[in-house]
């Protein structure tokens, strides 16, 4: 079992859960009468939702600080995306970096907001230039990366087509040339992970349920379910 279902990660999860519904459901409450009634009986077997008292704001929760670069930290989501888009590269392709050129706003919340941006525009490093305008410049695209998860992907998608749950997994088969071998080798345990495969093998295949070409590799996919 993994760390997040036990201990302080599963008690903070389930406290976050709690604070929000109860407070989400006295809002709704007005608008979904029927709906709100229902999850609060659920949830405590208690007297109408639409008896208690609407939730107050706490004034000293409220980070203007964070609010105002959360928003910057939008607007450069959007314009990563908007680059991202232009130039053919998929969210799903990790890049090396991206530099942020801008004000001192921009700059401040790309250093701040460093790790959430990196996540949500899959990159692995933020750099920062002032400018007066906000523009994006998007690094390399990480082939190796973009290859491996394209072909997880195209995995998943295969066993939907077969028709297997998310928990069942498969004896997995991928040929290809001995170069892409080897990287499958090497991140063997990222393909079993990603596929829910129990085992993957690298050689013929000899009933392939379907195949990938991408930036000149080509991979051939077969499996059967374990």
């Amino acid at each position: 079992m993994s760390p997040w279902h036990r201990g302080e990660d599963k008690l903070a999860a389930q406290y976050t859960l709690h604070y929000v519904l109860e407070r989400l459901v006295k809002v709704l409450a007005p608008v979904t009468p029927f709906i709100a009634d229902k999850i609060w009986e659920d949830m405590y077997g208690e007297r109408s939702v639409h008896f208690e008292a609407w939730p107050e704001p706490d004034e000293k929760a409220i980070d203007g600080k964070l609010e105002k670069n959360m928003a910057k930290a939008k607007d450069i989501f959007e314009a990563a995306t908007s680059a991202r888009q232009d130039s053919g590269v998929k969210l799903r392709w990790p890049i090396k970096d991206m530099t942020v050129a801008g004000d001192t706003e921009a700059i401040v919340a790309a250093k701040s907001m460093k790790g959430i941006l990196c996540s949500l525009i899959n990159v692995s490093d933020i750099k920062t230039k002032r400018a007066k305008k906000m523009s994006i410049k998007l690094g390399k695209v990480l082939k190796d990366e973009a290859f491996l998860r394209e072909l997880i992907r195209k995995t998943q998608a295969l066993r939907k087509q077969e028709g297997l749950m998310v928990h069942d997994q498969i004896s997995l088969v991928l040929e290809t040339d001995s170069e892409t071998g080897k990287l499958l080798e090497r991140r063997k345990d990222d393909m079993l992970k990603g596929t829910g495969a129990k085992s993957v093998a690298l050689e013929a295949v000899k009933d392939v349920k379907g195949d990938m070409v991408f930036e000149g590799r080509e991979v051939k996919i077969g499996f059967r379910k374990a």
